[in-house]
């Protein structure tokens, strides 16, 4: 496995948005932990897994990948705990969380904001084959979407930890509590080869 210090990694034009993490920020079984119980002894989530949905239409790329894979997390999430097959609006943590069209966004800044506001359905705030990318971006976002929201918001508890290095021990351990959200540096191509 090869691993990279966030100042070493070159970022693609576009998608995640790297942050530095700080020393409040949470550390997988730390002293600021909020570990609950293990969901997942085996640490595959596989068999929960959520439909794949395209960020990305005939009009472009949405730049919502970070948002995107959030979703997912908690959708495995709340059919493993609770077996409800939820399907949240990616664009509703998109468009709220300030994704910029053409960049991207951060994780902290998407993981943030959802603690904050919530989920809405994908059938409450949709993303379809027709609609362009101003559209999707399309504000202010809709103040019964930013209230229901809220109302989810509810529903579950959600946080975020860090794991304390990308070594197999802890992306182990992490496994067994949750899916994991990972960056993943884009392959570089060399006259050599992938590097």
């Amino acid at each position: 496995m090869i691993t990279a210090k966030p100042n070493e990694v070159i970022m693609p034009k576009g998608g995640l948005l790297p942050f530095i993490e700080e020393v409040k920020d949470r550390i997988l079984g730390g002293v600021n932990s909020r570990l609950g119980e293990i969901l997942n002894p085996e640490g595959n989530w596989f068999d929960f897994a959520p439909a794949p949905e395209l960020q990305r239409n005939k009009y472009g790329d949405v730049y919502g990948c970070v948002s995107f894979s959030l979703d997912n997390i908690l959708e495995i999430l709340g059919l493993k705990q609770f077996n409800e097959n939820t399907n949240r609006s990616d664009r509703f943590l998109v468009v709220g969380s300030g994704t910029i069209p053409g960049q991207g966004n951060s994780k902290k800044s998407v993981a943030n904001w959802l603690i904050r506001n919530g989920y809405v359905t994908e059938d409450k705030y949709p993303y379809s084959e027709e609609m362009t990318i101003k559209e999707y971006y399309k504000k202010p976002m809709p103040d019964n979407l930013l209230k229901e929201g809220l109302v989810n918001k509810m529903k579950y508890d959600v946080t975020y930890e860090f794991l304390p290095d990308n070594s197999f021990k802890w992306i182990s351990e992490g496994l067994k509590y949750s899916p994991l959200w990972v960056d993943v540096s884009p392959i570089l191509l060399t006259t050599e080869g992938i590097l």
